[in-house]
């Protein structure tokens, strides 16, 4: 399945249970709309779905841009590899006001997000291992070697992510994979032992 096709199965599949879902009413606080995003991304990872939705309706009612960014930015840093399924139905609604529309608007589409996002088995690993890949010593020459672009970086941390799940492939690249590419990731996979010992040393930890 290529991406667009991926995209729209998945805004059918957003459609279907936005269709199920009955949004709460919208409660903003009297808040600022940057402790609002604070709030809304420490809710969902603590599992406060309350609080969560709350600070949803603040930024919806504050600015919009920033809780749609917001949101993705959870479910892909927050959740990742917890549940795939729900990454890609934020990635579909992240399309603006017209894609959302049709699936029940902005408040149905953001609250189901939030609620769910809240309730999802969490995985922090791609974040880790993007982090680790941008700043760990034994990758110095080979950041300097790569220097890839900004515009590159979100199928950087896909090939992260596919490492991750001990899933790696390179095809899964696409055709027009770089071999610089290849070449970082196939150092982070050969850290992969190293994570994880560090996360059997730190398993449990409570992220703040």
């Amino acid at each position: 399945m290529d991406e667009a096709k991926g995209i729209q199965a998945a805004r059918h599949q957003l459609h279907i249970a936005i269709g199920h879902f009955r949004p709460p009413p919208p409660q903003p606080l009297e808040i600022s709309r940057y402790v609002g995003a604070s709030l809304l991304q420490k809710a969902i990872r603590r599992g406060r779905t309350e609080l969560a939705v709350q600070a949803a309706a603040t930024l919806l009612q504050q600015s919009p841009e920033r809780l749609w960014r917001r949101l993705a930015c959870i479910a892909f840093e927050d959740v990742g590899l917890g549940n795939l399924d729900l990454v890609a139905l934020a990635t579909a609604a992240m399309a603006g006001k017209r894609v959302r529309a049709p699936l029940g608007g902005e408040w149905a589409v953001a609250s189901y997000l939030t609620s769910r996002l809240t309730t999802a088995i969490k995985c922090r690993g791609a974040d880790d291992l993007l982090l680790v890949a941008e700043n760990h010593p034994s990758f110095e020459n080979h950041r300097l070697y790569v220097q890839t672009p900004a515009g590159d970086r979100h199928d950087f941390g896909w090939c992260l992510v596919v490492l991750h799940a001990r899933q790696f492939e390179p095809q899964l690249w696409g055709e027009q994979c770089h071999e610089d590419r290849q070449h970082l990731a196939a150092a982070a996979m050969a850290l992969l032992g190293d994570l994880d010992k560090l996360g059997e040393r730190f398993r449990g930890a409570r992220r703040t």
